[in-house]
């Protein structure tokens, strides 16, 4: 049996001013822990795509996210481990910057992470897992059409008689975004996915595991941003705060 089986993997939540605190921007634009730039801890590939954002804040928020999942895979290796050198190569058409990401150095580990705006998620385990976070922006679209395209018909049935149709598509969505992620489900299959039996409602805060089949979902969420993650096995999440 493998060392790593039935470990843990670790998911992280995070204000993107958390993650970034103690960082200070240099005149060139560039984050500077002290004197040195954060970019000599990201590759290459990362590096040129956090250039090409007009927005600051999305740059800040990717930046956030890339430096979060290396401090989940931190959580899981050796102490002492370097950074891990993060992989992102589009299955479909073979380039950097995009795709599922992987440590390069650590191929047994599996990636995940996600950003919006002002919050990132990220998430590391030795089995597959996958994570999601979006803003709470109100009204998340709530038409029929929408429904039919990413929804069972049990789903639908449940968003009809909600009486927070927009939160509770917004939890649904989050959830099957992670499953993807995971390549549980296919994206332009999500309507075939069935979540309905998975309870959706839940107090602020990391919420307690669900089963879904073979995979489990652990959800997260505050007054702005919704989050989940799935997990092909046992997974902690945690809320990062500024200092930790």
């Amino acid at each position: 049996m493998s060392e790593t089986a039935g470990r843990s993997g670790v998911a992280l939540v995070a204000r993107t001013r958390d993650v970034l605190a103690g960082l200070v921007e240099g005149a060139d634009g560039q984050l500077l822990r002290g004197t040195v730039p954060i970019a000599d801890t990201l590759v290459p590939h990362e590096t040129r795509r956090a250039a090409r954002f007009r927005s600051p804040d999305d740059r800040r928020d990717y930046l956030a996210g890339h430096l979060l999942v290396r401090r989940a895979a931190a959580r899981l290796l050796p102490p002492g481990s370097p950074p891990v050198r993060l992989v992102q190569r589009c299955a479909s058409c073979g380039e950097d910057g995009h795709g599922r990401p992987s440590a390069d150095d650590h191929p047994a580990l599996h990636l995940s992470l996600s950003h919006a705006r002002g919050a990132v998620a990220a998430a590391a385990a030795w089995s597959p897992v996958g994570v999601d976070i979006e803003p709470r922006v109100r009204p998340v679209p709530t038409t029929e059409s929408l429904w039919a395209a990413t929804m069972s018909a049990a789903e639908q049935d449940g968003l009809r008689t909600s009486d927070d149709p927009s939160g509770d598509f917004l939890r649904l969505w989050v959830r099957k975004e992670a499953l993807v992620k995971i390549g549980a489900v296919s994206l332009d299959r999500l309507s075939d996915v069935d979540l309905s039996a998975v309870p959706l409602r839940g107090t602020p805060g990391t919420g307690s595991p669900h089963q879904w089949g073979d995979h489990v979902l652990v959800d997260w969420s505050d007054d702005e941003h919704v989050a989940a993650v799935a997990a092909a096995g046992p997974v902690r999440l945690e809320v990062l705060r500024a200092g930790r």
